[in-house]
């Protein structure tokens, strides 16, 4: 099971700081309903999947998915404010390992772990603030 990292950065690898872990803050409306009054399954990983590409970039990764792990805990209803963490946890070569969760307060409801590959470009030029998107 994935706990949320730490607050603190002492004694922690810099991945796991809150420097470098992206959060968000959530309320998914009801048209991203799948059972009654919850959240699909597929919006929550795709949430998740965004979230921890995200967080390599801030590592001046460009990366793509190979690899999602999603473990649903307890239902997410609709409409509620969550809370969205994601982290890289290690680089090894190409491959970026990352974790995230969604929670309300202090339960976890949903915890992924993601793979990517690194594609050796630079996040940063691709990301630039001045750069025209269509």
């Amino acid at each position: 099971m994935i706990r949320r990292p730490p607050r603190s950065t002492q004694g922690v690898s810099s991945a796991a700081s809150d420097v470098y872990k992206r959060q968000a803050k959530y309320s998914f409306a009801k048209r991203f309903e799948g059972g009654p009054g919850l959240v699909h399954g597929g919006i929550l990983s795709a949430a998740l999947d965004d979230m921890m590409g995200y967080s390599t970039v801030i590592h001046n990764i460009f990366s793509v998915t190979a690899n999602l792990s999603v473990n649903f805990l307890k239902p997410t209803p609709v409409e509620k404010e969550f809370e969205l963490f994601a982290w890289v946890k290690e680089v090894n070569n190409k491959k970026v390992y990352t974790e995230a969760i969604i929670q309300l307060g202090e339960e976890i409801h949903v915890e992924a772990h993601g793979m990517f590959i690194d594609l050796g470009l630079d996040a940063a030029e691709f990301f630039a603030p001045d750069k025209n998107y269509p």
